[in-house]
Formats: C-alpha cells, sequence, structure tokens
C-alpha cells in the first residue's frame, strides 16, 4: 500500500545515501537561508532516533525536537527500580530485523526468558484457584466446549485456526476490510460466546470495552504471531532497552532539544516551521512527525490536514495501560501452593511474576477498563490500593511484596496512552492516511506501520518517512 519499503526501495535508498555522501552531503545547505537543519525530526522514541539516524546517514543535517525531558517516548527502562523492569516496550521479536540490526551495530547483548515461565492462579468472581479447578467450578459460567478453557486461553476456541489474513499487509487492502473490519464482540457472539464468554475475553484488551475493537486488528495480531512462531523465541537486551535508544541517540551528530512541546507546525514552498512553547522556532525543509496521535491531534497544522487525515489523528483510539511494579522479598506462592502470578475478573487483571537479570518483581498490568482507576487518580493513590487489593485477593503476598513504582502511560502527557489500535471500520474509513505526507511534513511511528508492529513497526515506519524525503529531495 506504499507504506514501506521493499527491497528493490531500500537498496535505491542506500544507493542515493551513498551519492548524496559522496557529494559531500546536503547539511552544508542547512546554515544558509535561517534553517536550523534540512530535517527537524518531532519525537525522540525509537521512531524519531531511527528516522534522524537514517536521514543523516543520508547527509541530511538532522534536529530532534523531544517534549520530554528524557528520550526512549515509550521506552523506558526504570534503572532506579529494584529488579530494573521495563516500563515501556521492550520485547526483541524474532522477526525485529531492524531492531536486531541496530542491536549489533552497537555491540549490544541479548538474553532469552529468565526463569519459569508464566503460570496464573485464577481469580475469577472473587474467588482463588489454581487453572485445574476451572472446569469444575461453580464460578465457571461457561457452556459446552468454552467451559474447559482457561479464562486466558479462550480466544483461540473462537479465533479461526490460521487467521484468514493472505498476507502481513492485506489488513489494509480494502477488500479485506471489507470483510472483517467489524467490531470483535459482533464476530464473537456470532461464534456461539455468550455474555460470560464475553465478560472473560474483555480481560486485559487496550479497549475498555470489547466491541470498541476491530476483528481486523484482532486477525493482524494473530497474522503477526503465526509469522513469529517458527522464528525462534523473545529475546531481551542486556542492561533492558533504554540501552539501545542511549546507543541511537548517541550515535547521532545533530542538534536534541528535550523539554520542547510542539505547538504549531506550517509548511509552504520555501520550507517548513516548529513553534514550540515558550516561542522557541525552528526551521528546516522538512519535518518528520513520529508523534503519537494523541498528541498530533493537539497540534495547529497549517494548511489543515486533509478532511480524511484529519479525522484518521483525531479519531484512531490508543490503548490505555499501566504497569505497576512491586519487588518481591520472599516467595509467597509457597506460602499457599498456587502459581506466582494471576489472572483476574476483578480490579488486578493481571499479575505477573517478572523475573529479570537484576532480580524478580511483580508486575501488575491494568489494561483497558480496569485502568479507568489509574487515569483517574493520583499514582501513590492508586499503589495503596493496588496493594490493598493484592493482599485481600492474595494473603499470602502480605509482608512479601512490597510498594514499588507506578507508570501509567494513559496520564503522561507527551504519550496518552500504550499504543495505536483500530476500531471498527477505522481500517475503511482512513486506510493509511495517518501515514500520507501532507507539504513538507511527513510521517512516522508504530501508528503508521503496515507490515509490522510494536518497536519493529515504528522503526519500520521510520525507514519509509527517510526514504520519502529522500525521493523528494533528489
Amino acid at each position: 500500500m506504499g507504506t514501506s519499503m521493499n527491497r528493490r526501495q531500500w537498496l535505491r535508498f542506500l544507493g542515493a545515501t551513498a551519492a548524496v555522501s559522496a557529494a559531500g552531503g546536503l547539511g552544508a545547505c542547512a546554515s544558509r537561508g535561517g534553517k536550523d537543519a534540512d530535517v527537524i525530526v518531532l519525537g525522540a522514541g525509537i521512531s524519531g532516533l531511527y528516522s534522524a539516524m537514517l536521514l543523516e546517514e543520508a547527509g541530511f543535517r538532522v534536529m530532534l525536537v523531544e517534549a520530554d525531558r528524557r528520550i526512549g517516548g515509550r521506552i523506558f527502562t526504570l534503572d532506579t527500580v529494584d529488579g530494573r523492569p521495563e516500563a515501556g516496550g521492550f520485547e526483541v521479536g524474532p522477526m525485529y530485523a531492524r531492531v536486531l540490526a541496530q542491536v549489533e551495530r552497537f555491540g549490544l547483548g541479548l538474553h532469552g526468558w529468565i526463569g519459569d515461565s508464566i503460570r496464573y492462579a485464577l481469580h475469577i468472581q472473587d474467588r482463588l484457584m489454581p487453572a485445574s479447578a476451572w472446569q469444575d467450578a461453580g464460578e465457571n459460567r461457561l457452556a459446552g466446549e468454552f467451559r474447559a478453557r482457561p479464562p486466558f486461553a479462550l480466544a483461540s476456541v473462537l479465533l479461526p485456526e490460521r487467521s484468514p489474513l493472505p498476507g502481513l499487509e492485506s489488513w489494509v487492502d480494502p477488500e479485506v476490510a471489507g470483510r472483517w473490519d467489524l467490531p470483535y464482540g459482533q464476530y464473537l457472539r456470532a461464534q456461539g460466546a455468550d455474555e460470560a464468554a464475553l465478560s472473560l475475553l474483555s480481560v486485559g484488551l487496550a479497549a475498555d470495552e470489547i466491541d470498541q475493537m476491530s476483528l481486523l486488528w484482532i486477525l493482524r495480531q494473530q497474522k503477526v504471531r503465526e509469522f513469529s512462531r517458527d522464528a525462534g523465541g523473545l529475546q531481551f537486551i542486556d542492561g533492558g532497552m533504554k540501552r539501545l535508544v542511549e546507543a541511537m541517540q548517541g550515535s547521532l551528530h545533530g542538534d536534541l532539544e528535550l523539554g520542547c512541546p510542539v505547538e504549531a507546525i506550517e509548511s509552504g514552498a520555501g520550507g517548513a516551521e516548529v513553534r514550540c512553547a515558550g516561542g522557541r522556532r525552528y526551521r528546516a525543509d522538512y519535518v518528520v512527525s513520529t508523534l503519537p496521535l494523541t498528541v498530533l491531534r493537539d497540534i495547529a497544522i497549517h494548511p489543515g490536514l486533509p478532511d480524511v487525515q484529519r479525522a484518521a489523528v483525531n479519531n484512531i483510539p490508543y490503548g490505555h495501560g499501566t504497569s505497576i511494579f512491586l519487588p518481591v522479598r520472599e516467595p509467597f506462592w509457597e506460602e499457599d501452593g498456587l502459581p506466582p502470578s494471576i489472572w483476574s475478573d476483578g480490579m488486578l487483571p493481571r499479575v505477573m511474576r517478572w523475573q529479570s537479570q537484576e532480580g524478580q518483581y511483580l508486575w501488575v498490568y491494568l489494561s483497558g477498563i480496569a485502568n479507568d482507576f489509574c487515569r483517574n487518580n493520583p499514582d501513590d493513590v492508586v499503589l495503596e490500593e493496588v496493594m490493598r487489593e493484592l493482599v485481600r485477593i492474595r494473603p499470602s503476598t502480605a509482608g512479601r511484596v512490597d510498594p514499588g513504582f507506578v507508570m501509567c502511560w494513559s496520564k503522561h502527557p507527551w504519550v496518552r496512552g500504550t499504543f495505536a489500535y483500530r476500531g471498527p471500520g477505522d481500517v475503511s474509513r482512513y486506510g493509511t492516511a495517518a501515514a500520507t505526507p501532507h507539504g513538507r511534513v511527513h510521517f512516522a511511528g508504530e501508528h503508521t506501520s503496515v507490515l509490522s508492529m510494536g518497536l519493529e513497526g515504528a522503526m519500520e515506519s521510520a525507514e519509509r518517512a527517510a526514504f520519502e524525503i529522500l525521493e523528494r529531495a533528489g
């Protein structure tokens, strides 16, 4: 659909990069005409950093502008918290070729899964039980073949055995969207799911309600998992994912402006201007925005975006998520004999015992509607209530788990959510409009990727945006 580079385009990009570099680059032009750079990249997350790296390698002089006081965006390794947990994206999938290439480039180490696999105790209708007790439990209101499935495996019964999408990019095909771009809950009901099943299937979703998510998005996720399944397991960067973005930033030569929230972007025949809080103004030939749509929708863009693109920016939803990290002092699971982790239909949907190179902790993840409490209360109140609820539903944790750190991405002023997903009809209405260049402004970020998702999708989109600018600069 023209939103990512194929192999031929990438080879052309590399060839053009070499030609520009051999000619002395474009940076010499940047000091003329009052420009601050050839390209201004908005956002210093992994997409913005990779965009800047690619453009610098092509000879452009690049300025990074970041609203936060730190780099990384939704990559946030908590170096000062026990166990050094990851508050944002951190998994390196087997198909993450771009991420792995940068890991190798900077000589970073990788390690596999540490410790035991995650095993859940169930907390359903306020009863704590082993998963083996679920089938015959009085709290199990499922019928027929659904009854024997633990809640966390229920979706596998209702979805097709394999994703019906022909390829990784086919989710943006209008014909495919016309068939599958419908409410997820509507599809599940048609497969025989009753309200009891739907209630359990809603746990852990990014959306507040199951019908707010498109079935097409679920099938896209399934397709990505299928491609990854036989390629190997997840890996993790030694010392945390933050080490990668630090290395990427350290490789850049251009200016980095931190604490610089963007208020307006203007583009015209002579170039583009970015206006930031405090009256700061920066000029360049081109702008690459990697800002989340939740932030971009509050920025004045002149001339205004076309109607469909503006609607996409304003309406594509983002998931809500809060991570709470609780250091484990003693193995409480030895006290009650249940698996260390908890899957719940209550206030704490997922409580995972996590082991890192630096220690172990409980990772409490509240997404979707369970995150509503976190969005509307201070972090100290959230932490207090989470600790109280954990001890209530699992008394063995009392005195064995300590209060830790709260990271609510929904309240983060420069993110306002976890990641973009698509609601019913969004793909049919908007297609890839959010990625379409507008004047001298280009767009990247995981919300614009087509083939990949997560961190790899963010880097895929950076390649596309860099290639667009290189073609225009000619």
